[in-house]
């Protein structure tokens, strides 16, 4: 009988050592089976992103070649960051495997599509179209080895993935309130209607507001300056440069043919026929209906003081260098002209009409070649009518300082809002205008 049970026993030992091994092998090839798969989604996530980032490159550039070039450029330097540098030191050494991805079938649905790269790889390729709109990218195969499955004979996986990408056009309202350069706040901005937000670039200051309601949009040619507290009722659009809306307009002709003179009006009637260096505004000033005040020195409304104008508008322009001098447009390339400042407790209250158009549908136009600064401390009312100042900076400063254009756009190459000041434009009827191509996986 003790026989009988020590040669089940070792019976019993072979089969579990048998069985043991068994399941150290099922055990080995699903710890390598996981290695590949973690290695396979990584490889998927990798060439999504680089799809996307190669679609979104497509646009960058007028020029179809280099469209490609900024492609291949952006695909190949995310596969690397993403997926690559595991087994290559840089992008160069990277540039081996694209080289050597092999020849699509003639029966792959993509084998039709353009190589984009210019070193003839595989794998990166462009769909159909002038200029092409998709791009479709596999990743160069990564070899994934094992840790266990090479003792029963199985040496590992080679690991590849594939994604396809689609830059699709897309559209903004038109900008309202325009920027060609810099806006700078620590205050409130505020557009209604259907115009936009757009800005070259920005600084938006802690507590600061930048908000549109309708159907507008916020722009910025490049990523504003990133502050705490800020205040977007939606998310900035990236890359969005602004448009000039007035571009081809011509400054006014025909000005006063006057000796420049420094005048100060304490209330009544102002003249339009005639131009000034220094005007000073110290009461309830009018402007005549369909005048133009021209200004080439400074315009000063002190506290407590206004300026009125129904259709009527004022113009900042420069003077020649005569004795006493006269009113000139401002010579191209830039030059200090008139200015305006309005005092905290001062006011400037123009009102134009819809039927307006050129040169007339203004309120506040500064010579597109005048440099001088507009400052308001006070307030600005502008009603069915626009403000220019393309090259020029306006600064709205102090919590008492607002600046409202009802019916209207604002044009300017700067802006600056400091100490909680205001600006408020609201406009109907605008039309859009392209922008930042959005990208998106269909693959």
């Amino acid at each position: 009988m003790s026989r009988l049970r020590r040669g089940e026993g070792g019976a019993v030992a072979v089969v579990v050592a048998a069985f043991s091994l068994t399941l150290f092998g099922f055990a080995a090839i699903i710890v390598d089976l996981g290695v590949a798969r973690v290695a396979r989604t990584d490889a998927q996530t990798a060439a999504d992103a680089a799809s996307l980032a190669g679609a979104g490159a497509l646009y960058k550039e007028p020029s179809l070649v280099a469209r490609e070039d900024d492609a291949v450029d952006a695909v190949k330097h995310i596969a690397f960051e993403n997926y690559l540098s595991a087994t290559y030191d840089d992008e160069g050494d990277a540039d081996a495997a694209w080289a050597a991805c092999p020849a699509l079938p003639l029966t792959h649905p993509k084998s039709s599509w353009v190589k984009a790269d210019t070193g003839n790889s595989e794998c990166i390729r462009v769909g159909p179209g002038t200029p092409p709109s998709q791009l479709w990218v596999r990743m160069p195969s990564r070899r994934v080895g094992v840790f266990f499955g090479g003792i029963f004979g199985y040496s590992g996986m080679d690991v590849t993935a594939t994604s396809t990408a689609e830059a699709r056009e897309s559209s903004v309202q038109a900008c309202s309130l325009c920027v060609a350069d810099f806006l700078d706040v620590d205050g409130s901005v505020r557009v209604e209607g259907d115009g936009s937000v757009i800005a070259d670039d920005a600084k938006v200051g802690s507590g600061s507001v930048v908000g549109v309601v309708g159907r507008g949009s916020i722009g910025f040619a490049r990523n504003p300056d990133p502050r705490g507290g800020v205040r977007y009722s939606e998310e900035p659009v990236v890359p969005l440069a602004p448009s000039d809306p007035f571009l081809g307009v011509a400054m006014p002709g025909g000005l006063p043919n006057n000796d420049l003179n420094d005048s100060t009006c304490a209330g009544g009637s102002l003249a339009t026929d005639e131009a000034f260096r220094d005007l000073t505004v110290t009461g309830a000033c009018n402007l005549p209906s369909d005048g133009m005040l021209v200004v080439t020195g400074t315009l000063l409304v002190k506290s407590g003081a206004s300026l009125n104008g129904s259709s009527a508008s004022v113009f900042l322009t420069c003077r020649n260098k005569g004795k006493k001098g006269k009113a000139e447009l401002c010579a191209s390339g830039g030059r200090d002209g008139g200015s305006l400042r309005v005092e905290e407790g001062g006011s400037a209250n123009l009102a134009g009409s819809s039927s307006r158009t050129g040169v007339n549908q203004f309120a506040l136009l500064s010579d597109s070649n005048n440099t001088s600064k507009m400052k308001v401390e006070g307030l600005v009312n502008v009603t069915n009518a626009s403000v220019y100042a393309r090259n020029a900076e306006v600064s709205i400063s102090g919590g008492a300082a607002d600046v409202r254009v009802i019916d209207g756009l604002v044009s300017v190459e700067e802006l600056t809002l400091e100490d909680d000041a205001g600006i408020y434009v609201s406009r109907s009827g605008l039309s859009s205008q392209p922008g930042p191509p959005r990208v998106a996986l269909l693959e």
